[in-house]
This record gives C-alpha cells, sequence and structure tokens, in this order.
C-alpha cells in the first residue's frame, strides 16, 4: 500500500509540473545539424537490436535446416 501512495504520488507530480518531465534538451535543438545528429542516432539505436534478433533468427533457422538435410 506504501508503494502505491509513493507511486499516485509520483505520478501527480509529474502531471502537475509536465516541464520536469519533458525530454532531453537536444530535441528542441534549433540546430538543424543537432537535430540530425540526435535523428540518426536514434535510428541506428532503433536498428541495432532489430539486425540483432534478425541475425540469431537467420542463424537458427540455416542451423535447422543444415541439420535436417543431414538427417
Amino acid at each position: 500500500m506504501r508503494r502505491l501512495k509513493a507511486l499516485a504520488l509520483a505520478l501527480a507530480a509529474l502531471t502537475a509540473f509536465p516541464g520536469f518531465a519533458s525530454a532531453c534538451p537536444m530535441c528542441f535543438d534549433p540546430s538543424a545539424e543537432n537535430r540530425m545528429a540526435f535523428l540518426v542516432t536514434a535510428m541506428v539505436l532503433t536498428a541495432l537490436p532489430l539486425g540483432m534478433v534478425s541475425g540469431v533468427g537467420l542463424w537458427l533457422r540455416r542451423r535447422i535446416r543444415k541439420r535436417d538435410r543431414t538427417d
């Protein structure tokens, strides 16, 4: 019950003061160069885990097919 009260208080504080919950200042930088760097970094950080999961999936698929061919 104590944790629930603390969570409710934190949520109330975030809704009362939305400035504290805003994104980093880089997101709203007027410089086009900084915005582009942020965008490229976000795309790389999004694509990296997707590529890793896809790579593991392809590796497993090849391994299973190779095992099936030898049987």
